[in-house]
C-alpha cells in the first residue's frame, strides 16, 4: 500500500481476473467504480493507448480490436494514482449515535440530516442494482419503500431513511421513510422481483459528473434474466470474459521487423492505396 491515503494499490493482472472499468474496489476512501480507461486514465494523463499496444494480430482479430497493455506507477514514473474512479455507491449509511440512538440513517448527500455529521463518519450502503444487459445503479430506495411511487411527503426535498436492525437476517432490517413513515423491509427488497432499471454506466461517466441515467430500460414476466439487488462484493456482480492466445515468433529477418511495425504498415497500405506503388512508378525507381 501506498503512503498516498487517497492510492489502492493493485497488481497488474488483477485488472484481467478481478478489477476492471465497471468493478467496485474497496479503496481506503470507501467503494468506488472503475472508469473507462479514456476518462479513468489516458485523457487526464494525456497518453495515448498505441503507447502501450501489445502486437497480437490473431487475438486482434477475436476479439474485434487492438489491444493495449495497462501501465503501471513505475513505467510512467508516477507516484500519484494513475487510474481515476467514482465513488459509488452515493447511498450511505451514518451508524447509531447520540443523535439517533434506535437506529442508523440512510441517505445520500455531504452529511446525515439527523445528527450532521460528516462524510467521514458514514458507511456506504452495501446493496446495488444489477441489471443483466450490464447497467449498474444505486438502488433507488424512495422507489422502494414506497411501492415503485414517489414520497407523497418529501416536497422536493432528497429522501432519507431511519434503518431498523433487530437480527441477523435481511428480513429483520426494516427501512422507513423519515418524511412520511412507509416503511419494509430489506429482505422484501432484495428478494423481489424488479422489472425496471435505470440503464446506467457509471463506469462511462466523468469522475465528478452526475450520474447519466438515460432512460428506464424494462423488461417482462417472461424474461428469464431481470435486474436484481446485489451485495456491491457480490463475485457475479462483474464476470469477466477472459481470451487468450499464444504467438509463436517465426525466424524473422531485420527487414521482416520494420516490416511488422504498425506504423510501416499504416504506410504501405496507404501507398497502395493512392496507387503510388504501380508498375510505372516502380520502374521509374
Amino acid at each position: 500500500m501506498s503512503a498516498d491515503r487517497h492510492r489502492q494499490d493493485i497488481r497488474k493482472s488483477q485488472f484481467i481476473t478481478t478489477y476492471g472499468p465497471g468493478s467496485i474496489i474497496e479503496g481506503p476512501n470507501g467503494p468506488a467504480v472503475i472508469l473507462m480507461p479514456e476518462t479513468g486514465l489516458l485523457k487526464h494523463l494525456g497518453i495515448h493507448p498505441s503507447d502501450f499496444e501489445i502486437i497480437c494480430e490473431g487475438l486482434s482479430k477475436a476479439i474485434g480490436g487492438r489491444i493495449f497493455q495497462v501501465p503501471s506507477n513505475q513505467e510512467l514514473r508516477r507516484e500519484k494514482p494513475i487510474w481515476r474512479t467514482k465513488m459509488f455507491p452515493e447511498w450511505h449509511l451514518c451508524p447509531r449515535n447520540d443523535r439517533h440512538k434506535q437506529y442508523s440513517v440512510l441517505y445520500k448527500g455531504d452529511e446525515c440530516p439527523v445528527c450532521h455529521k460528516p462524510t467521514d463518519h458514514k458507511q456506504a450502503i452495501r446493496f446495488v442494482m444489477a441489471c443483466p444487459r450490464g447497467h449498474l445503479d444505486d438502488v433507488d430506495w424512495e422507489k422502494a419503500v414506497h411501492g415503485g411511487k414517489r414520497c407523497s411527503r418529501s416536497r422536493g426535498r432528497t429522501p432519507y431513511f431511519k434503518w431498523y436492525r433487530k437480527g441477523s437476517t435481511l428480513w429483520d432490517i426494516r427501512i422507513v421513510c423519515a418524511f412520511c413513515g412507509n416503511s419494509t423491509t430489506m429482505g422484501h427488497i432484495y428478494y423481489r422481483e424488479w422489472l425496471e432499471c435505470t440503464a446506467r454506466f457509471p463506469e462511462r461517466e466523468d469522475v465528478a459528473g452526475p450520474p447519466n441515467r438515460p432512460c428506464n430500460c424494462h423488461f417482462s414476466q417472461k424474461d428469464e434474466r431481470k435486474p436484481c439487488v446485489l451485495h456491491r462484493g457480490a463475485l457475479n456482480l462483474r464476470i469477466p470474459v477472459i481470451c487468450s492466445a499464444i504467438k509463436i515468433p517465426p525466424v524473422m529477418s531485420r527487414l521482416g521487423e520494420i516490416l511488422s511495425d504498425n506504423l510501416i504498415k499504416s504506410l504501405v497500405r496507404t501507398l497502395i492505396i493512392t496507387n503510388v506503388f504501380n508498375k510505372e512508378n516502380l520502374e521509374k525507381v
